[in-house]
């Protein structure tokens, strides 16, 4: 099971005691940006796995921001942007 934690600007995905991933977060208007800073699974596991936990993501970063966040979008470590919902 993946845990997301969202921290001071930082946001975790956690599995049992190990970060597999982690993000710098950015807000721009109603859109949360997460740029990747570490990662440690393959890339395709974690975009499977934002695709799964985006509706979740989207609501801890919202609560964690007090910000209506409509969208979130993701840059991965070659700085290509993705859109996560």
């Amino acid at each position: 099971m993946v845990t997301v934690i969202v921290n001071s600007g930082v946001i975790d995905l956690v599995s049992g005691d190990k970060v597999i991933a982690s993000f710098e977060l950015e807000m721009m208007e109603q859109t949360a940006l997460l740029k990747l800073i570490k990662l440690n699974i393959e890339l395709q596991a974690l975009v499977q796995l934002l695709k799964e936990k985006s509706s979740i993501i989207l609501e801890d970063v919202a609560d964690s921001t007090n910000q209506d966040i409509q969208h979130v979008d993701w840059i991965d470590q070659r700085g290509v942007q993705h859109k996560l919902n």
